[in-house]
């Protein structure tokens, strides 16, 4: 488990049509939810699955880490996908939906 992984899988994300579809489809329903919960919640439950179906483990805390290490080198079209400033949520967040 590494933050390595955690950049391999946002990689395959943006080359892997059914799981940027996947992706799109989480970013759909949580938009659509009240309750979104915390950000640790929602990567252990929604997108740690993704990542392990693809032979890629980590932890919700090593992609919060690596969110963060690359916070200030997002391109223009990642921050327009990164709501509400650059926190750590929408950092994570934004770098997983920028397929969509």
């Amino acid at each position: 488990m590494s933050m390595e992984n955690v950049k391999e899988f946002l990689a395959l994300v943006k080359t892997d049509e059914g799981l940027a579809r996947k992706v799109v489809e989480l970013k759909d329903n949580l938009q659509k939810s009240a309750n979104l919960g915390s950000e640790v919640e929602i990567l252990a439950e929604k997108v740690l699955p993704l990542a392990k179906a693809h032979g890629l483990e980590f932890t919700a805390e090593e992609f919060l880490a690596y969110a963060n290490s690359v916070s200030g080198e997002l391109s223009d079209d990642d921050l327009l996908n990164v709501s509400g400033g650059i926190s750590a949520r929408g950092v994570a967040l934004g770098l997983l939906f920028a397929t969509g």
